[in-house]
């Protein structure tokens, strides 16, 4: 089965399967019902799924401090809650939005060991408190918008079912930077929940494919790269597309820029307009030995005398040019294949038919494709 993030709702218009698929998308009028509470089964979760939810700011001179006590607050917060048996998602976004007085006095009733968050929140100026409850909930705010969407369905529990059905996770232009968190926080946990399954046999063969369209619009996925190396035994495999490598860097940092590209096997590469990556791809790609046969001549002033020279030298040169991709032609592409050579390959000109539509809008709004 496959998990696929659509930016535009065209892979989902052209294979959605209404009988065995889902859709993942709060403004969409087919999104399934789920429940924060669902992805919680242990006590040590609390802690796990706070920190998928803040990730690290990816600024490296930004103060982790701030983010970091917001996890904490978060998962004191959640733990307040699932004592109180207030388990909804409008439970989790009506808590946090209380006024920090009344948060701070419903933490002091946890347990003395559950109470370490009150350090952040309970400082004598009331700046340094605010900004931390400020802090989460920027984070969380996504949570108004799936407050009446409870139900059932759990992303960690897809990850394990077997059997066919694959999960669209939509996210809209006009809506992406809202729930751009939320997209990026449910990749996480069903790659964290993926690389804790028993190795595949040859007898299950189990697979699981990720398909990211535009990854670099999501916010840095904390696994992935665990995904890239691991993935194989768990039968996971992923696939990626984005435009261009600088939006790479933005989002994992220039370091990992080259471990993201060394870790696919599989490389197709259309026409780029981006200078930087052209000359990337071209360096990445390597080099190759050649021997060119260099001739010369020396010309006599007499009838005879004339002589010809013919070397062969080595040379090392590149495979393909950056100027090459920049270059390639519409509907070819260049192929990179692992324990092969690089091929130039024609992209057959098939245009699948929409048959669902891209979007349903649940406020009553239908957008046909």
């Amino acid at each position: 089965k496959m998990i696929v993030y659509d930016v535009k709702g065209e892979f989902l218009s052209k294979h959605f399967e209404p009988e065995l698929d889902k859709v993942f998308y709060p403004f969409d009028a087919r999104c399934l019902r789920w429940s924060f509470f669902n992805e919680l089964r242990t006590p040590p979760d609390f802690e796990i799924i706070s920190q998928v939810v803040f990730k690290p700011p990816r600024e490296t001179h930004a103060d982790p401090f701030w983010n970091n006590a917001a996890k904490d607050v978060f998962a004191a917060g959640l733990r307040f809650l699932h004592a109180q048996g207030c388990r909804t998602n409008a439970d989790i976004w009506n808590f946090f939005s209380q006024g920090l007085e009344d948060i701070i006095r419903q933490l002091k009733t946890l347990p003395v060991e559950d109470r370490g968050a009150l350090k952040h929140i309970e400082s004598k100026g009331s700046g340094p408190a605010a900004s931390v409850i400020s802090t989460l909930t920027e984070k969380i705010s996504w949570f108004r918008f799936v407050t009446d969407l409870d139900g059932d369905f759990s992303f960690r529990d897809f990850i394990r079912r077997p059997g066919p059905g694959n999960l669209f996770l939509l996210n809209i232009k006009n809506y992406a930077e809202t729930f751009r968190p939320l997209m990026t926080f449910a990749f996480d946990l069903m790659i964290r929940e993926t690389l804790s399954l028993p190795d595949t046999t040859r007898e299950e063969n189990r697979r699981l494919w990720f398909c990211i369209d535009e990854i670099g619009s999501l916010d840095q996925i904390s696994v992935l790269f665990e995904l890239l190396t691991v993935g194989r035994s768990k039968g996971a495999g992923l696939v990626v597309d984005n435009q261009d490598l600088g939006k790479i860097e933005d989002v994992y940092g220039k370091p990992n820029k080259m471990t993201f590209y060394n870790n696919f096997n599989t490389g197709f590469f259309l026409r780029l307009n981006d200078p930087d990556t052209a000359e990337f791809l071209s360096r990445s790609i390597g080099e190759r030995e050649i021997i060119k046969r260099m001739e010369g001549r020396q010309l006599s002033p007499k009838d005879i005398g004339d002589r010809k020279t013919i070397n062969d030298q080595d040379k090392i040169e590149k495979l393909m040019l950056p100027s090459e991709f920049m270059h390639i032609t519409d509907f070819h592409a260049i192929v990179k294949l692992s324990s092969f050579s690089i091929s130039e390959t024609a992209i057959p000109r098939i245009f699948l038919q929409a048959r669902v539509p891209h979007f349903q809008d649940r406020h009553g709004v239908t957008t046909e494709t």
